[in-house]
């Protein structure tokens, strides 16, 4: 059977195809939607990228915070939680990496000084912390994308940062020390060969292909439902 994945999206179309893509190249089914119910019947959980989180869920006012989604967070704090209780893989990407860091008590910096680094697609340097899923993907140092004008701050409960850039400023990837959660800072479903353009841009660039990231998650997914299955 093949693995299942429900994926909270934003509300752009174009989008959202590439995740969905870059996910059935990596095997999976891939069912999607803006504010999608609660449903278990799946082998993991995506939270894509987006909109900024509101402020209020980490003690903060809006300071920075832009085009905040009130109904997105909230059916992805009921979907998170509901995944995490049950042991299931989660993967966030941007805003998704950002969201799990804020649902398990973490916060954020709402504006980063050097954003014009992290904005429009810019590419740069990556470092990851040896035996963490990115390092055993792509090793110690890689070049990605960027589209995010805010970061991690206070690590959230239970998570540890395994990647950075910015001479380690900026967390670029986080996991969880015992669930199979894990996130990252960039969009790597614009640097897998379905993105065509953006991928053609990215590998110009020099940047990583990351269809072996989305493999990862799946055979997470697959070791987990094989496990399920006894």
């Amino acid at each position: 059977m093949p693995i299942k994945i429900l994926m909270s999206d934003g509300v752009v179309p174009l989008s959202t195809e590439y995740y969905v893509k870059a996910l059935e190249s990596a095997g999976a089914q891939v069912v999607h939607n803006y504010l999608p119910s609660v449903d278990l019947n799946y082998d993991g959980l995506v939270i894509s990228g987006g909109v900024d989180i509101n402020p209020k869920y980490y003690g903060q006012e809006i300071d920075g915070s832009v085009n905040v989604d009130n109904a997105r967070d909230e059916i992805e704090f009921k979907l998170f939680n509901a995944y995490l209780r049950a042991g299931k893989p989660i993967f966030g990407i941007c805003r998704g990496c950002q969201f799990i860091n804020v649902a398990l008590g973490g916060s954020l910096v709402q504006h980063i000084d050097c954003h014009q680094k992290h904005t429009d697609g810019k590419f740069h340097t990556v470092t990851t912390k040896e035996k963490s899923i990115l390092h055993q993907v792509h090793g110690k140092e890689f070049i990605t994308n960027s589209y995010h004008h805010q970061a991690i701050d206070k690590l959230g409960k239970g998570l540890k940062a395994v990647a950075w850039s910015e001479n380690g400023k900026i967390i670029e990837g986080i996991e969880h020390e015992s669930l199979p959660i894990f996130a990252v800072q960039w969009h790597p479903e614009r640097m897998v060969e379905t993105a065509t353009v953006y991928f053609e841009n990215s590998q110009k660039s020099g940047a990583v292909r990351e269809e072996n990231l989305f493999k990862k998650f799946i055979e997470i997914c697959k070791k987990l439902k094989g496990n399920d299955n006894g």
